[in-house]
C-alpha cells in the first residue's frame, strides 16, 4: 500500500540544529571580542575571516530550520 503524507522530519533533526545555531552564535560572539582587542594585523585578518565563516554558518543554520518549518507548515 502506498502512503499519501509526507514524511515528516524527526524533531530531533531541529534541536539539534537550534542547539547548533546557539553554538554558532556563541562562537561568534567570541570571535567579536577577539577582533574587538586584536592588534597584530595577522590576530585582525584571522578574526574577520573566522567571523566570515562563522555568519556564513549561521545563516546556512538558519535556512535549515526555516525549510523544516516550510515543510511542517506544508502537511
Amino acid at each position: 500500500m502506498k502512503t499519501i503524507f509526507k514524511k515528516r522530519k524527526p524533531a530531533g533533526r531541529r534541536e539539534a540544529l537550534i542547539c547548533d545555531l546557539n553554538e554558532t552564535k556563541s562562537r561568534i560572539e567570541a570571535a567579536e571580542g577577539a577582533f574587538s582587542f586584536a592588534t597584530d594585523p595577522d590576530m585582525i585578518e584571522s578574526a574577520v575571516l573566522e567571523l566570515g565563516a562563522l555568519g556564513a554558518r549561521y545563516g546556512k543554520i538558519l535556512r535549515e530550520i526555516r525549510e523544516l518549518r516550510d515543510a511542517d507548515e506544508a502537511v
